[in-house]
């Protein structure tokens, strides 16, 4: 299991070799200039959303520890203010 900074380094890595790729596609296939416009951009924008949830989205032991932990400070919190 990787760490999740790192997968957060490796997602922002992905996506900015995937900008390459769709620029060097767009430009040498379909002659865009600056990005395509709006369409091809909103294209390229919902890929790297979902490439981004994809790698960072947190693995049902994180989910869990995050629980555990917000409920060990809830009840901290509770006996702190009785």
């Amino acid at each position: 299991m990787i760490k999740r900074p790192l997968r957060i380094f490796l997602a922002i890595l992905l996506i900015i070799f995937l900008y390459f790729i769709w620029i060097g596609i767009g430009s040498a296939l379909f002659g865009w200039r600056h990005g395509g416009g709006a369409i091809p951009m909103m294209l390229f924008l919902a890929l790297a959303a979902f490439v981004w949830r994809t790698i960072t989205k947190k693995t049902p032991e994180e989910k869990r520890k995050a629980l555990t932990q917000n409920s060990d400070t809830d009840s901290k919190t509770e006996d702190a203010d009785k």
